[in-house]
């Protein structure tokens, strides 16, 4: 029996200050103390060990591999109300064929729902991958055999053989993608649906890192934890043990690191470009509707979001501080304590599973709106266009009390807010780090709040 144990960090608490805004952030699930207890109550009441990944459905109900307590469990959106709804707690191989709930798992890691709604996990001490058919509640395995290896590529996924499977997805067309994190294997693989037979598809199964720009079968990875799929079917890899996220473009089958930089690990509470900011141990990876990426950033203590479309990377929850704190408040000052899980609902409220907090977190969707520009003067910008430094001059009576700024980008998003230190009637803000494109900088003090426009070159 083989089960995944992730090495534990120690996180400094003498990091920079967060320049970002999110939505509040609240437990969903788990009551902080490690255990099993709460099926039929409500979630906030319950007791979780070792939450390793999660799911949501087309519902916005929440699956959770629940691994320690050999269990997976749903939290009903409607009602708050946890279950269990596969597994009996005690570890080992049995049940298939019938009822989940009356099966044996062991070490459940990773959850994925097919586009039917039916789950599909990586039970991780098993070696196996197994469904649960959503009409029956039946349980199968889906792939592997039970016996650890490396094998079986090119043939039915029953007969193939994992090490250590952890990141699973699926995509729409009942496709599933398959990580093994073990270092002998450190691949991805796809099963599909058409004739149930299983494929590599990243990594060439020796551990390491190399490939950019090239088929992601030839690359390597070292230790893929959480995988995730766009809505254009592109690969998302937590690629762990280097430090990066991969994305497999799936029109070409390319593989490239689109954050993180390889073999960095230090833990930095840094906005900017994706592949200019370090990633403390990626483990997992989320797609939204949009096609933004979340990444769990367990070294640090974060939740990042990669924008795609300009490269550009924000933070959203955790201070960098690990501990239990925050909740009712903005996200970004929250304590996480091993944030190791990150998914998605419709509406793009995240969720956290908070390790070693033994909670599920939810950030409520910050919706941002575009600002209206101030006509008073009081405030005055330079150079326009902007490269590096952005100069900002102040009109005499000014009030300067507490004044504070916040950058905006073209959606009223904010990814900037830091005091703002005026000396006589100036004050400046560095904007290297932004991508090229209109800007709103809003400064507010005591009194009042004023916006204008630039262009980052």
């Amino acid at each position: 029996m083989k089960k995944l144990t992730f090495l534990l960090l120690a996180v400094s608490s003498s990091l920079a200050t967060i320049h970002a805004q999110s939505g509040i952030i609240n437990t969903i699930a788990g009551d902080g103390i490690a255990g099993f207890a709460g099926d039929g109550t409500s979630a906030t009441n319950s007791k979780l060990d070792t939450i390793q990944f999660i799911a949501v459905d087309d519902s916005d109900n929440v699956y959770i591999a629940d691994a320690q307590n050999n269990r997976i469990r749903k939290v009903y959106k409607q009602t708050g109300i946890i279950a269990t709804i596969a597994g009996t707690g005690t570890p080992g191989y049995t049940g298939d064929y019938g009822l989940a709930v009356n099966a044996a798992i062991d070490y459940p890691v990773a959850i994925a729902i097919g586009p039917g709604g039916d789950v599909y996990f990586t039970d991780g001490g098993n070696g196996v991958v197994r469904k649960i058919t959503k009409s029956t509640g039946v349980i199968n395995t889906f792939a592997g055999t039970g016996i650890f290896g490396n094998s079986g590529d090119d043939s039915a996924a029953t007969n193939c053989r994992f090490e250590a499977p952890t990141g699973i997805a699926v995509d729409n067309l009942g496709n599933v993608y398959i990580a093994d994190a073990d270092t002998g294997n450190s691949r991805v693989r796809v099963v599909d649906a058409a004739n149930g037979n299983i494929y590599a598809f990243a990594g060439t199964g020796r551990h390491g890192f190399s490939g950019d720009g090239a088929a992601a079968t030839a690359a390597q990875l070292n230790q893929p934890l959480g995988i995730s799929l766009d809505n254009s079917g592109n690969l998302y890899i937590a690629d762990w043990e280097n430090a990066v996220v991969r994305k497999v473009t799936i029109s070409s089958g390319i593989i490239s690191t689109v954050a993180g930089i390889h073999g960095v690990f230090t833990p930095e509470l840094t906005n900017g470009t994706a592949t200019s900011v370090p990633i403390s141990y990626p483990t997992d990876v989320a797609c939204d509707v949009n096609g933004n990426v979340y990444i769990s950033d367990v070294g640090t203590g974060v939740i990042r979001e990669l924008t795609p479309s300009n490269g550009n990377e924000t933070m959203l929850a955790g201070n960098g501080l690990p501990g239990f704190d925050g909740d009712g408040g903005q996200a970004l000052n929250a304590e996480l304590n091993y944030p190791f899980a990150v998914a998605l609902d419709g509406a793009s409220n995240i969720f956290i599973g908070d390790l070693l907090n033994f909670r599920i977190r939810e950030v409520n969707a910050y919706v941002s709106t575009v600002p209206e520009i101030s006509a008073s003067g009081n405030f005055s910008v330079y150079p326009n266009p902007v490269s590096n430094i952005l100069n900002i001059a102040f009109s005499a009576t000014y009030n300067s009390a507490q004044s504070t700024l916040e950058i905006m980008d073209i959606t009223g998003r904010a990814i900037i807010n830091s005091p703002l230190s005026i000396v006589n009637s100036n004050a400046s803000v560095d904007v290297s780090t932004l991508s090229a494109g209109m800007y709103f900088i809003k400064i507010s003090n005591t009194a009042s709040s004023e916006v204008v426009k630039f262009i980052k070159e």
